[in-house]
């Protein structure tokens, strides 16, 4: 049945006049990588030798019609998806595949006098038009170096997590004088898989242009390029502690702000609760005061009424806001060769347009001291601080708790060396001078743009050829916008055994401090740096 169904399937066509002639036909392409090295590493492990394989099988093939029209298909399969380990600027490291094959690039195209255009999953057009820095190992910019340090790629073409081969509309121009430039749009689909689901308002939209300049001046080769990409996206929503005054004043019905003081004891307060109300499976209520349940349910019932309060307290002086901007990207490159030498610089630049909530603590004025005193309440009733687990006394609004005071600590607040310290009292007009600093601050915060979103790559390199035989020297550096700075030298020798064969070996540095460690109470900047060996064989077919 099978080759019947076949066989007037066959006649159909022959017997078509328009399907007559050749239809499209695809190839196989592609390359194998198997790589053999070592790398010495300083960031906790030890490092040692490695085995790494990278390859890829294109699908490719094109039609012309009699219109004088091109159309073509381009579907690329990933032979090793992972895990290839590297480290982003800003978000840390990431798993590249999960191990498995799939389709990297998939995308179909229709070229002519009017030029080129392509629909599919493709990279954007500014990461095509760049002129980069050269390699003929196994690359220093957008190569694999993080594959073997940690914290070792850089790239100034523009294929970050979220930048690469995202589903696009792209037009390439004819080049005219030596000068090309096209245009890339992409909405809703951030990625190169199947859609899973319909639009849902645009939020993604990813806009490329790129400009390339292809030039010979006698026995010299220029190139040159630009190109920006931005990225839209849906605004975050930020919480932030207000230090806004009310329009009553402070100390009033409307007054919301917290003291640093009332915030850490709510904060506490409203921990202790979620802690204890966790499942009895856990154990969690064990630490209830009282031997009978009747008592400790009263505990646990005072425990939920602090909570609640501190909850309440926290929730009514926290604000939130949308804030966010387009993800931009923009690279620049220079090529120039004359001989056997070709010199290249190139540059990019990041902003992700991110933002944060930051402390930003608020000096009471006096007027405010004294509101904020008298609202409160001068008297004080023997409680155990959820706080500071001590003894202390807590200003009570009727029966919430709103403030700690802690009787445990000495304080010199007015910075008078006459004045001897004294313990911390109930807030009023008389003893704010000499109170902990913490019951005279508001607690507050203030939005503001995340400079670890921000960054900047240089790098430049020289490569010399000669028949078979290539070499490069090359050197890379990042820094973001919150101090952190990535750098990397490279030198490499390549080859050529055969036609699309080639012997390749790279030494390379590695150095990187971009990455901020928040354990701890003061947070701190990750150095991790090394050195590695590799060599191996790349083929073309």
């Amino acid at each position: 049945m099978r080759n019947a169904l076949f066989a007037t399937a066959s006649l159909a066509f022959v017997s078509s006049p328009v399907m007559a002639a050749d239809m499209l036909s695809v190839g196989v392409g592609g390359y194998m990588e198997q790589w053999f090295g070592y790398a010495d590493r300083d960031d906790g492990a030890e490092g040692g030798f490695k085995n790494d394989s990278d390859a890829e099988i294109y699908f490719t093939g094109s039609v012309e019609s009699d219109m004088g029209l091109t159309f073509g298909v381009d579907v690329q399969l990933e032979a090793n998806n992972g895990p290839k380990e590297y480290t982003h600027p800003v978000a840390g490291t990431h798993n590249h595949g999960t191990g498995s094959t799939n389709i990297d690039e998939s995308f179909a195209w229709v070229s002519g006098d009017f030029g080129r255009l392509e629909m599919g999953a493709r990279d954007t057009i500014q990461a095509r038009t760049h002129v980069g820095i050269s390699d003929v190992g196994i690359g220093l910019n957008a190569g694999d170096t993080q594959v073997w340090i940690p914290g070792g790629y850089f790239d100034t073409n523009g294929w970050w997590v979220g930048m690469g081969d995202n589903k696009n509309i792209i037009y390439i121009t004819p080049r005219v004088q030596g000068l090309q430039a096209g245009v890339s749009y992409g909405v809703d689909a951030t990625d190169e898989n199947k859609w899973p689901g319909a639009p849902v308002g645009d939020d993604n939209q990813v806009w490329a242009g790129g400009l390339n300049f292809q030039q010979n001046i006698g026995d010299t080769s220029v190139s040159l390029s630009l190109g920006h990409r931005s990225r839209s996206k849906a605004d975050a929503e930020i919480d932030f502690m207000s230090t806004m005054a009310p329009a009553t004043g402070a100390g009033g019905a409307d007054e919301t702000r917290l003291s640093q003081a009332q915030h850490a004891a709510h904060k506490a307060a409203w921990e202790a609760w979620e802690y204890a109300t966790q499942n009895v499976e856990k154990n969690k209520l064990t630490g209830l005061t009282g031997t009978d349940d009747t008592t400790r349910a009263a505990t646990l019932a005072g425990i939920v009424n602090d909570g609640l309060a501190g909850r309440t307290a926290i929730t009514a002086a926290t604000s939130s806001m949308m804030k966010g901007d387009n993800d931009t990207f923009t690279n620049v490159g220079i090529g120039v060769g004359f001989g056997s030498f070709t010199f290249n610089v190139a540059y990019a630049t990041r902003d992700q347009g991110s933002y944060t909530a930051m402390p930003m603590p608020l000096k009471m004025t006096p007027a405010e001291m004294i509101a904020h005193a008298e609202a409160l309440g001068a008297n004080a009733n023997a409680h155990d601080s959820p706080a500071s687990g001590t003894a202390a006394n807590t200003v009570t609004t009727g029966d919430t708790a709103t403030h700690i005071i802690d009787t445990d600590h000495m304080f010199d607040h007015d910075m008078d060396p006459d004045t001897a310290k004294v313990a911390e009292s109930a807030q009023t007009a008389d003893a704010a001078a000499v109170n902990d600093p913490a019951n005279e601050t508001w607690m507050g915060s203030t939005v503001v743009k995340n400079k670890q979103g921000e960054w900047d790559t240089w790098g430049v390199s020289v490569t010399y050829m000669d028949g078979p035989m290539a070499f490069s020297l090359g050197h890379m550096n990042l820094e973001t916008g919150a101090g952190g700075e990535r750098t990397g030298t490279m030198f490499s020798a390549r080859y050529t055994l055969a036609p699309g064969v080639d012997w390749r070996t790279s030494v390379f540095q590695v150095e990187d401090s971009t990455h901020w460690n928040l354990g701890g109470r003061e947070a701190r900047q990750d150095v991790n740096e090394g050195t590695g060996f590799v060599t191996g064989i790349r083929l073309g077919f």
